[in-house]
């Protein structure tokens, strides 16, 4: 029974993948008609069956597609990474700004560093039938003077 509903399954999802494919090879292939009308018979088959199998492959690759969707957190994060704005603040204009820090270190070579959960990137499938979810971290190095010397955002590794 679960074969059946597994094999049911894909059937339903390529025929679904493959309809935008079939439509586009059939409007190709309406506008190309006229201009093989003087080709042989086989030859037309020919370029008709080239122009359906690439426009369902281009179809099914199209759709498996995955698209990003950054979360707010992410962008704010991403924004402050970007422009490098919070370079030059102190350690107690970064609580104010973000917020006391998810992790405080220091390094090996004695510099300070915070780290703050910066969101997740949340990448779907053109259909939405699927998705990961991608999370990052925001990470803010002090120099020796206890000020912001530059930012990272880094994917977090999964468990």
């Amino acid at each position: 029974m679960s074969v059946v509903f597994v094999l049911g399954m894909f059937i339903e999802m390529s025929i679904r993948l493959a309809i935008p494919g079939l439509v586009i090879s059939a409007i190709i292939i309406l506008l190309i008609r006229k201009m093989l009308i003087k080709e042989s018979k086989e030859f037309r088959i020919r370029i008709y069956t080239f122009i359906i199998i690439l426009c369902v492959i281009a179809s099914f690759t199209f759709l498996l597609w995955k698209f990003e969707k950054p979360n707010e957190l992410y962008l704010k994060m991403n924004e402050f990474h970007n422009s490098q704005s919070l370079v030059g603040l102190s350690e107690e204009e970064i609580i104010k700004l973000l917020g006391e820090p998810k992790h405080e270190y220091n390094t090996k070579e004695n510099i300070k560093k915070y780290t703050y959960y910066s969101g997740n990137i949340r990448k779907e499938w053109y259909l939405g039938k699927c998705y990961t979810t991608d999370y990052y971290e925001f990470t803010i190095f002090f120099n020796s003077n206890n000020k912001v010397e530059y930012t990272k955002i880094t994917k977090m590794p999964k468990d």
